[in-house]
């Protein structure tokens, strides 16, 4: 919106160019937060589905018990840590799973 504009805005009862520029960042602020806060829950749900198929086969495929499954839960959740941390990278984890397993994770 230029001056002209604004102005023409303003004088037909309308917000300054500065007020709308205003509301528009906190409307866009708002979008963020709401878009954020989605992407956290559904991304945390996958990750939760995901642990649970993987804990269930290492326990009726594998033979892990609870103490053994706990154990392997606190581990991923140390290595989740690290990678939080910027200690490990997830490109340094596949390609350690990829030279060391021979499994290639896309």
């Amino acid at each position: 919106m230029n001056r002209a504009e604004a102005r023409r805005y303003q004088k037909q009862g309308g917000m300054d160019a500065n007020a709308v520029r205003r509301e528009i960042a906190k409307e866009t602020a708002r979008l963020r937060a709401e878009l954020d806060t989605k992407l956290k829950k559904d991304i945390g749900g996958v990750v939760n589905d995901y642990s649970a198929a993987l804990l269930i086969c290492l326990h009726d495929k594998l033979g892990f018990g609870r103490t053994r499954a706990q154990r392997f839960a606190l581990e991923v959740e140390e290595l989740f840590d690290n990678i939080r941390l910027g200690l490990v990278s997830m490109e340094e984890i596949k390609e350690t799973v990829r030279e060391e397993l021979d499994i290639v994770i896309d």
